[in-house]
């Protein structure tokens, strides 16, 4: 898979002015696979093996940035 366009968007971390609020993203960021199952009386149904990916990205339009920041190519929010 191409993920050119993913690396566009992806930003180092999150924008200083989101201070210690950033750190309760912390947690997930990073790339997570696993199995999905669904149940039904008890008894698995279907099963899908997943993966998510999460990051900070840089905004895709100036009032997508930051407060205070609009327009900066430096601003970030949560991928995923």
């Amino acid at each position: 898979m191409d993920h050119g366009f993913i690396e566009a968007l992806r930003a180092s971390g999150p924008h200083p002015s989101l201070g210690a609020h950033a750190d309760t993203y912390a947690p997930i960021i990073g790339s997570w696979s696993g199995e999905l199952s669904r149940y039904q009386d008890g008894k698995s149904v279907a099963s899908a093996t997943v993966e998510a990916h999460f990051g900070w990205k840089r905004p895709t339009s100036p009032s997508a940035a930051t407060p205070g920041w609009a327009g900066s190519r430096n601003a970030t929010s949560l991928l995923t």
